[in-house]
């Protein structure tokens, strides 16, 4: 099972920054590789640039830890199993550093075409995160 994890440091104080992040349904509003996303109560539904829909299902929020895990339940990348975890932790210097990992199964001849969009996908919102707060 493939384990990918990224961080970014933002200059911007971790409560302010879950208040952009935190909430499942908007994250089509910081990252880059997203046209829309659509809500369906707890699933979200985000399209890429190239139309490619994903169904995504928020398992866990806690706003007094700002983080969330959700998993993928349908997608044209060939994974099964996949639970992501997206959190912000405070610095305690005015900056905030964010995680964001997912687990996956996926078949050996696809693992790391798939590795490689997987990390490319949260590289792209880390640097928009990043970015975005100087």
């Amino acid at each position: 099972m493939p384990h990918v994890e990224m961080s970014t440091v933002v200059r911007t104080d971790p409560n302010t920054l879950w208040r952009e992040i935190g909430a499942f349904e908007r994250v089509g509003d910081w990252h880059p590789l997203l046209d829309k996303v659509e809500i369906e109560g707890r699933r979200r539904i985000p399209y890429d640039k190239n139309g490619i829909r994903h169904v995504e299902t928020l398992q866990e929020s806690d706003a007094q830890s700002r983080r969330y895990r959700y998993t993928i339940d349908e997608s044209p990348m060939p994974i099964s199993n996949y639970t992501a975890e997206l959190s912000v932790h405070d610095n305690h210097d005015g900056t905030s550093t964010v995680r964001w990992s997912g687990d996956f199964d996926v078949p050996d001849q696809d693992r790391a075409k798939t590795v490689a969009t997987v990390e490319g996908f949260f590289k792209a919102g880390l640097t928009s995160l990043r970015g975005r707060h100087g």
